[in-house]
């Protein structure tokens, strides 16, 4: 028994491995997250279009398909 992200328990390594509870988000502390692109990146411009993945249709559709809930739920 463990504790580990929802991300990591809805991988393609371990989606089929095991079984897993997800813990009611009022027992804890919400956990915010965000990303930005540092002003010293080596690639700015790659960092820039992740980022913006990202935030898109596609990449939210990504992020929720792993367990992470944008700030609008």
């Amino acid at each position: 028994v463990g504790i580990i992200a929802l991300s990591l328990a809805k991988s393609p390594t371990m989606r089929d491995r095991g079984r897993y509870w997800v813990i009611p988000q009022e027992l804890y502390p919400v956990m915010e997250q965000m990303s930005v692109v540092l002003a010293h990146a080596k690639d700015r411009d790659s960092a820039s279009h992740f980022q913006q993945f990202v935030s898109s249709r596609r990449g939210v559709e990504v992020l929720t398909s792993f367990g992470f809930k944008m700030p609008s739920e």
